[in-house]
């Protein structure tokens, strides 16, 4: 299916900045764009001078072109700058559809702007931006008129699309669009060479794996301690690929401060931006621990199940939309994340057989919902309905 419509998509994360915002803004608008759609993404970046604007040579894909703007360290600044911008823009380019990824300030930016020119507007609420919106004055005003204010929402879970018609009457449209995640290169292959984890090898070590950038949202602090009372059980070790939030580091070095005998286990391997590797590392992983205290859908849990790991995640978020506990994978609650490393020792026991069957359901689950393919269909529906 072919659409002539032109979108403005607005986001301040666009590969290859870190983290999920950033692949989730990459995919879905490239997606846009291979169906025929003419997209301008304008990327909200600190990297460039404040107010300037510059097409981004990287990105080569048909019908898609990539601005940043730099932004003020004054926020109202960079807003006004970014409402200018948009407006310029939109005289350009006649925009059918302006799209904000993420619900402040792409998505704010999106339903004024739309507003002021006369088009429509869409809002992707990722699932960070709703979960701290609702607990802050500010943010929680600019939140409720935004999705007031969108001529449709969309959202990574049923459990937000539920609170979303909960907060307001006025909400025109909700949809859920999953992320998604490419199944050729996260899939289940022969386990990878563990010589680049360069870690002290206990003997036959249990692999307790995280993907991502390990913080507080994510579960770090659980993560650890699952470590740590793993350890006294069973030789194990514990392989983060990703990095560490800055500002939560000082949480790591407190920790391998008072457990120095499992610094030579624990192995972060630092940011990675090949998917290929990515899917390697994978293979090396035990379990995928993801004990998320809120989330919305991490890609790392569909990259997990796609390669047909065995994966206990946090009950939060669209996580809880994915996995069906004990057929596809393991949820854990957070009254219960101080039980952790049980929970660990019993999918350490589960036979080859189970494992594998697990395994292959959780593969089942993203092939039919999860792929980019389902994505594709699930975009064409939303965009035919605005």
């Amino acid at each position: 299916m072919n659409f002539s419509k032109t979108i403005l998509f607005i986001t301040h994360r666009y590969e290859p900045d870190l983290g999920g915002l950033s692949k989730s803004a990459s995919r879905i608008s490239q997606q846009l764009a291979k169906m025929g759609m003419q997209v301008d993404v304008l990327v909200l970046s600190r990297d460039f001078p404040q107010g300037i604007l510059q097409q981004d040579p990287k990105h080569h894909v048909s019908k898609l072109a990539v601005y940043r703007m730099g932004i003020s360290s004054r926020h109202t600044t960079t807003m006004m700058l970014a409402l200018h911008q948009i407006r310029t823009m939109h005289q350009d380019h006649a925009y059918d559809l302006i799209w904000g990824h993420y619900a402040y300030p792409s998505g704010f930016l999106a339903c004024l702007a739309a507003r002021e020119v006369g088009t429509a507007s869409t809002v992707s609420i990722r699932g960070n931006d709703l979960d701290t919106a609702l607990f802050s004055g500010q943010a929680f005003s600019h939140l409720l008129w935004t999705i007031e204010s969108a001529t449709a929402l969309s959202c990574v879970s049923t459990q937000y699309a539920q609170r979303l018609r909960g907060m307001s009457e006025k909400i025109q449209q909700v949809v859920v669009l999953g992320n998604a995640t490419d199944t050729d290169v996260f899939a289940p292959s022969p386990v990878a060479d563990k010589s680049p984890l360069t870690m002290h090898e206990k003997p036959n070590p249990f692999v307790l794996g995280f993907s991502g950038e390990l913080r507080e949202k994510k579960g770090l602090i659980p993560f650890m301690e699952a470590f740590d009372r793993l350890s006294r059980l069973i030789p194990v070790r514990a392989l983060v690929v990703g990095e560490v939030r800055r500002s939560d580091q000082h949480l790591v070095d407190r920790f391998l401060e008072q457990k120095e005998d499992l610094r030579s286990y624990l192995t972060i391997t630092g940011h990675l931006d090949d998917p290929v590797l990515i899917s390697e590392y994978y293979q090396n992983m035990d379990v995928v621990f993801q004990p998320s205290l809120w989330d919305g859908l991490p890609n790392s849990i569909l990259e997990a199940m796609a390669c047909q790991r065995i994966v206990l995640a946090g009950q939060v978020g669209g996580i809880t939309d994915v996995i069906e506990h004990g057929k596809n994978g393991f949820l854990i609650s957070m009254a219960q994340m101080s039980k952790a490393a049980e929970g660990l020792m019993e999918l350490f026991h589960m036979s080859e057989d189970q494992k594998l069957c697990i395994g292959q359901a959780a593969r089942r689950t993203v092939l039919e919902r999860y792929s980019l393919a389902t994505e594709t269909l699930a975009l064409e529906m939303f965009v035919q309905s605005l």
